[in-house]
């Protein structure tokens, strides 16, 4: 009687049954992970748009605590510092993909300071008190939201 070797391992069609199997269980955990990394890029990207309006607007607060209390002069618009916080001037300018970045200018020297901007706003309301105040509204926008801070200030600071 002779005996024929038992095989050992596995077929090549086990094989490729195995190798599809596996690929049908990942297939949905690919979808899965590319949401994850998705929704991690909207809040990396929202939370450094956070970071840069933060920033710009306490340079600017200083900017309006360090100007000497006086009257200020109509300006022709509400979306630049004007001369009210010279030498300082703080306004929106087209890059040039199109998009609008906030820039501090002083010195004749222009930096960036926060960008994608969509709007600034520096006006002044009227007081009773004869304390000049400033208000201060920016707001940054990019593809996956946009943050919009709003602040009060009195020229000169506290005093």
């Amino acid at each position: 009687m002779s005996h024929t070797p038992r095989q050992t391992g596995l077929s090549l069609v086990e094989l490729l049954i195995a190798v599809a199997l596996t690929a049908m269980l990942l297939a949905p955990l690919t979808a899965i992970l590319r949401g994850g990394a998705a929704a991690s890029a909207s809040v990396g990207e929202q939370t450094e748009l956070q970071s840069q309006a933060q920033f710009a607007m306490q340079r600017m607060i200083a900017r309006v605590q360090a100007t000497p209390p006086a009257l200020l002069p109509a300006k022709a618009d509400d979306t630049s510092s004007g001369t009210w916080l010279a030498p300082a001037l703080y306004d929106l300018r087209a890059n040039a993909d199109g998009t609008l970045a906030l820039n501090e200018t002083i010195g004749g020297v222009s930096r960036v300071i926060a960008e994608p901007a969509t709007s600034l706003s520096i006006t002044s309301p009227s007081v009773s008190t004869g304390r000049t105040l400033v208000v201060i509204a920016l707001t940054l926008g990019g593809n996956n939201g946009s943050v919009s801070l709003r602040e009060t200030a009195r020229l000169g600071g506290y005093q």
